[in-house]
């Protein structure tokens, strides 16, 4: 990946933060990402669905709603693939200010 976190500064409760992250096969077989998830239905990723050939680029799309959300959030997204390790992780950060602060 490019990055392994996006640091999203501050937004109001109930906007939906959006990001995506950029990757690059550096192997030497197609990169096939079997899943992604994250620790709460608030954060919603989509990927690539099929093989990613050695030396090209593709995306990981992340939607972060931040409803019922307030203060400092870190949102890790577990990405699944057949790769060494099996599993990366890429976080979004930020702060969500309350509604009427």
């Amino acid at each position: 990946f490019d990055e392994k976190a996006y640091e999203f500064g501050e937004v109001a409760e109930g906007e939906v933060v959006e990001h995506t992250f950029s990757f690059t096969n550096t192997g030497k077989a197609p990169l096939i990402i079997q899943g992604a998830r994250s620790t709460c239905g608030c954060t919603v990723p989509s990927w690539p669905e099929g093989p990613i050939a050695p030396g090209e680029t593709g995306s990981l799309h992340v939607r972060f709603d931040t409803k019922n959300k307030k203060s400092r959030q870190v949102k890790p997204v577990t990405v699944t693939a057949n790769t060494y390790p099996a599993t990366t992780q890429v976080y979004l950060r930020g702060f969500v200010k309350e509604e009427g602060r």
